[in-house]
C-alpha cells in the first residue's frame, strides 16, 4: 500500500462536512482542517476569495478514486484543487500508524 497525501481547498463551509464524511468512511487514517486561506485565481481581477480552508487529507493509494468521489460530492466549487502527494517518504513512525489506520477499511472489505 502506498500512502497518499492528498491536498483539498474548499469552502470553510464544506471543510468540515468533507472531513467527517471521509473519517466516517474510513477512507482516510486522518483530516487535517487549515483554516483562513486567501485564494487567488490568475484570470479574475477582484479580490481574493475569502473563508477557504485546506484539507490534508492521508489515505493510500488504493482509496484515491473513492477519496475524490466524496470530496464531489460535497464540494461547491466549479473546479476544486485536489492534488495528491506520495509520502512513501516520510517519517517512519507517522507512516506505520497511517498503515495500521487504514488497514481497518481493508479488512472491513476484505
Amino acid at each position: 500500500m502506498d500512502l497518499i497525501l492528498i491536498i483539498c481547498t474548499c469552502p470553510k463551509k464544506d471543510s468540515d462536512v468533507i472531513a467527517r464524511k471521509l473519517i466516517m468512511q474510513h477512507l482516510v487514517a486522518c483530516v487535517d482542517i487549515v483554516p483562513g486561506d486567501f485564494h487567488f485565481v490568475g484570470w479574475q481581477t477582484t479580490s481574493p476569495h475569502e473563508n477557504e480552508a485546506t484539507l490534508l487529507i492521508t489515505t493510500s493509494d488504493e482509496l484515491v478514486e473513492e477519496v475524490y468521489e466524496s470530496i464531489l460530492e460535497i464540494h461547491s466549487s466549479e473546479i476544486p484543487i485536489i492534488v495528491n502527494i506520495d509520502i512513501r517518504e516520510s517519517y517512519s513512525s507517522y507512516i506505520e500508524w497511517l498503515q495500521e489506520s487504514l488497514s481497518s477499511y481493508f479488512d472491513e472489505i476484505n
